[in-house]
């Protein structure tokens, strides 16, 4: 497998090392490409720190991971750092000289282990890296080839507040070797020394660095020729992992206007496979925008009603049923059971909730949502949930992961509800807007938001205007 970059390629391919000498400083500046060839990306210049010495060209390679992906020469890599969730991560791995994006890091969802794949441009995985689920001072990784953990790993490490400590057996030579790091938060160098003696010579081999104004998000990385670019990758990831999260410098406003573009565009994407917990028949072929009143649903575009809302005098189950707005007919009914430590509500199809078994199940409380399903359409077990904005706004977002454990797929973002203030001056009734994808079940979207709405977050959330 060949890597796409032209400063990453087969050692084979390459031209002989002894051809060349190592670089005594960074490459010449050049414009470069943009990160979403959107705005140019000045090259990096390496920090201006008297103890680095220059890194050491490696004549026979090193390899731990992938000896394919061994630099031919000096390379300068982007180490991209995105928000997701509750924290920063490393997102992904562009050619810092043109901007071209070589590796895309994945995590898997719900993972314990915070289990990351590297993968190409053509979606195959490289590489997978794994953390340990229980550690005290140092936390151990473990890096697999491509996506395969059920074998011995290839190799493990371990890292405390960027202090890095890993010994393994170099592909290239078959001789053992250290790798370890010095430097200040934001600013490491990783050294190696060849052999088990710890007289042996540190040589640099990777700087690693905040990338400068100006430039995406992230850390420069700056390879020795002859270095595992995939190890050194694997390395970079864990040592952002072990650094408190830092008060990334502010976006340009140019960059925050496309930021919030592409969360509007990204969040409710199609699903190439739909999804349904209540009814297919339900399934939206496009986006659809519904606003959910305490007595109704509505079509936000065309201002249609769509269900009333009938909720039972007197309910311990806080029963509702939903009818039909143009013929009155009962569509689906939603009851609270009653004796849950979380609040467990059960979904029916029209009214019959004595006679048949409930469609699906879905525990609420407050902003969080979790429900687990055989999906009608394609027949795989689902989970479908939310979680409390991390941002203090108004807004949640559904996700849905297909499969369970090794099998999991990739979390999607399935919905959006957003809570509207009631304003004193205007008659218009308390209200939340609802987003959903298209290929989801709108009818099972709007049973989870009734009861989501049933357990406080009405009450959380509303701040009136003055």
């Amino acid at each position: 497998m060949t890597s796409p970059a032209t400063m990453i390629r087969r050692r084979s391919e390459s031209k002989t090392s002894n051809a060349t000498a190592p670089p005594k400083g960074p490459a010449p500046p050049k414009r470069s490409a943009s990160y979403l060839a959107t705005f140019p990306l000045p090259a990096p210049v390496t920090p201006l720190a008297a103890r680095r010495g220059p890194l050491r060209m490696q004549h026979l390679g090193l390899a731990a991971v992938d000896a394919g992906y061994c630099c031919h020469e000096f390379t300068q890599l982007h180490l991209s750092v995105e928000w997701r969730l509750d924290r920063h991560v490393v997102g992904g791995v562009l050619e810092n000289a043109t901007g071209q994006p070589l590796f895309e890091v994945r995590e898997k969802p719900l993972s314990l282990h915070r289990q990351r794949s590297l993968l190409d441009l053509t979606e195959v995985p490289v590489a997978t890296i794994r953390m340990s689920a229980f550690r005290r001072r140092k936390a151990t990784y473990s890096s697999y080839l491509y996506a395969d953990t059920s074998k011995k790993p290839l190799l493990k490490f371990t890292m405390s507040r960027s202090k890095l400590e890993m010994t393994f057996t170099d592909i290239m030579t078959g001789e053992p070797c250290r790798l370890g790091s010095t430097g200040e938060q934001g600013d490491i160098e990783i050294w190696l020394q060849r052999g088990l003696s710890a007289d042996t010579i540190k040589q640099p081999i990777v700087h690693m660095y905040l990338s400068p104004a100006g430039t995406p998000l992230g850390y420069s990385l700056d390879i020795a020729e002859g270095v595992d670019a995939v190890m050194a990758i694997l390395v970079c990831i864990a040592v952002h992992d072990s650094e408190p999260d830092r008060k990334w410098r502010a976006p340009s406003a140019i960059r925050m206007d496309l930021h919030d573009v592409a969360s509007q565009v990204q969040t409710l994407v199609a699903l190439r496979h739909f999804v349904s917990a209540f009814d297919a028949s339900q399934v939206a072929s496009k986006p659809v925008q519904l606003r959910i009143t305490s007595d109704a649903v509505v079509d936000v575009a065309t201002s249609e009603k769509l269900f009333l809302i009938q909720q039972k005098q007197f309910s311990l189950h806080r029963q509702r049923t939903l009818l039909n707005a143009r013929n009155e007919l009962p569509v689906a009914t939603l009851r609270l059971s009653m004796f849950n430590r979380k609040p467990t509500y059960s979904a029916y199809p029209r009214t019959e909730h004595e006679e048949t078994p409930c469609a699906f199940k879905f525990t609420a409380d407050d902003t969080t949502v979790r429900s687990e399903f055989t999906d009608l359409v394609g027949g795989q077990h689902c989970t479908i949930g939310c979680d409390p904005a991390t941002d203090g706004s108004d807004s949640l977002a559904f996700w849905l992961v297909r499969g369970t454990g090794e099998a999991a797929d990739v979390q999607q973002t399935i919905a959006r509800l957003t809570y509207t203030h009631k304003s004193p001056k205007t008659k218009g009734e308390q209200s939340v807007v609802l987003d959903v994808a298209p290929g989801v079940d709108r009818m099972m979207m709007i049973l989870i938001c009734i009861g989501l709405l049933d357990e406080g977050f009405e009450d959380e959330h509303t701040h009136p205007q003055q």
